[in-house]
């Protein structure tokens, strides 16, 4: 079941539509649900070894689901990404983990993408990437 918060930052960044990129074909970024949440632990999991990805229990996603997007090919997530609005101008974004077998295709830069569009309000952006452990594909957008 998606809350009522979750449908409302899902219709601001048009989920549950078609990714645009022709190499993200047969994806689709929705809300994440309850259902979801093991397949967001098995994605931060599976990126483990990247240590500026914060390892959550599926108690803290659960948590944190109203925030959570999933990119799903085929009725797999294969993608995930979180966003916490502290005030009005200020967001945080974490959790941006794609699966191993699908990264280089611009998923976490969609996943990004999406939640920047629905909270387009914000006017500071947090995205936790330390130089030191930065694991975000150079031609993103987010590169410096």
């Amino acid at each position: 079941m998606i809350t009522r918060r979750a449908a409302a930052v899902a219709h601001r960044a048009g989920l549950d539509a078609p990714v645009e990129q022709a190499h993200c074909r047969g994806v689709r970024l929705r809300p994440a649900t309850s259902s979801d949440v093991a397949n967001i632990a098995r994605l931060l999991h599976a990126n483990r070894d990247d240590v500026s990805l914060f390892q959550q229990s599926p108690a803290d996603i659960l948590r944190n689901l109203d925030g959570f997007v999933v990119a799903d090919r085929d009725g797999s997530v294969v993608g995930c990404a979180c966003i916490h609005r502290y005030h009005a101008d200020l967001v945080e974004i974490f959790s941006v983990a794609v699966d191993p077998a699908h990264q280089g295709q611009g998923l976490g830069t969609s996943l990004m993408n999406a939640l920047l569009q629905a909270e387009k309000r914000a006017r500071t952006v947090w995205l936790y990437a330390p130089p030191f452990t930065w694991s975000l594909n150079r031609r993103s957008p987010y590169a410096t």
